[in-house]
């Protein structure tokens, strides 16, 4: 692009006043038949807006660059990301070096805040000239892999994407797929190719995280009767710094510790421990009490199988911690 072809427009934050404008310039650069302005107005609404600008000309909205926070879990540590949700141009100022000026600016303003990488879905003969690279998206864990090279991704801090890197996006900057193209999940009762014994407890893996593109994980979890103790009562406690874990109680009565505070919890009972928090249970009530947990992200529930120890498989010590703490951040005997 030649110097005289560029011209001027001054960069600002978004206002929540240029709503409408913003609306008319994605309708105008995607086409009428896009969806792609109804997505923009979903991400202000579902996501968490990192940064969001416009470029102006003459007062008039010419370009707008929209990105979100993407965490990005590396090793089990939580790494700031963010995505590039929508940018948009006014198609008679195309190839005049605005959209460059909203993304450029846009990564370096993301570094000032303390995001370390960056990703997108886009045309790589595009937007590799900002540093965006399908190669690196590979190592992501991410439903977006399934959009082949559009998938990209730009370390901001040097090597912060080195080891296993799995996605924590908010759901609604995850691709839609063609209804042909999903791969169909189903897991009858008698089922019990995943099924797999954790000393007195017992499981079945209903979704791998591998299945969602490391959206989540889901197994089914009966807790035996917790054996009486003679001192304070203790609870397994432990916390995933790099992952979300949910419970819901499908029959009997659990004690649940939530961070500082023991739950009773029922029949219908949900609780969720979110990344970083402290939580354990103990079935003091002398019958087996069956769960459904799951995982946000995916990913743990794959260690239940590979430490199982039914069938003629050993225990394996602390291989289980091990793996968790340096995938998924987890600290254990927080008793």
């Amino acid at each position: 692009m030649s110097d005289e072809s560029k011209i001027m427009v001054d960069i600002r934050a978004e206002h929540p006043e240029d709503t409408p404008e913003i609306r008319a310039l994605v309708a105008a650069a995607f086409g009428p038949d896009s969806d792609t302005p109804d997505f923009v107005e979903a991400v202000r609404a579902q996501a968490e807006v990192c940064l969001a600008e416009v470029a102006t000309r003459a007062g008039a909205i010419v370009g707008h660059a929209q990105w979100c926070a993407a965490p990005l879990v590396v090793d089990g540590r939580m790494v700031k990301g963010a995505y590039l949700t929508c940018l948009s141009v006014e198609p008679s100022l195309h190839r005049r070096g605005i959209g460059s000026r909203l993304v450029r600016g846009g990564l370096a303003r993301l570094l000032e805040r303390g995001y370390a990488a960056a990703m997108l879905l886009g045309d790589p003969a595009y937007y590799g000239r900002f540093g965006f690279s399908p190669e690196l998206a590979e190592r992501i864990e991410a439903p977006h892999r399934s959009r082949g090279r559009g998938f990209q991704a730009i370390e901001l801090v040097p090597d912060v994407l080195a080891g296993r890197v799995r996605s924590a996006f908010p759901a609604v900057i995850t691709p839609t797929e063609d209804a042909s193209t999903v791969r169909r999940l189903v897991v009858r009762g008698h089922d019990d190719r995943n099924a797999f014994e954790d000393g007195p407890d017992r499981g079945r893996i209903l979704v791998f995280g591998r299945d969602t593109g490391s959206a989540y994980g889901l197994m089914e979890w009966t807790v035996a009767p917790t054996p009486p103790c003679d001192g304070p009562q203790t609870y397994g406690a432990h916390r995933h710094d790099g992952c979300e874990e949910t419970f819901l109680v499908r029959s009997g009565r659990l004690d649940f510790l939530l961070g500082d505070e023991v739950i009773t919890l029922g029949p219908g009972d949900f609780v969720r421990a979110a990344p970083g928090v402290r939580h354990g249970y103990a079935n003091t009530s002398g019958e087996p009490v069956e769960l459904l947990v799951s995982f946000h992200p995916g990913g743990l529930e794959e260690l239940f199988l590979k430490y199982r120890t039914d069938g003629d498989r050993p225990a394996e010590g602390d291989g289980f911690m091990a793996d968790a703490e340096r995938l998924f951040g987890s600290s254990f005997d927080l008793d």
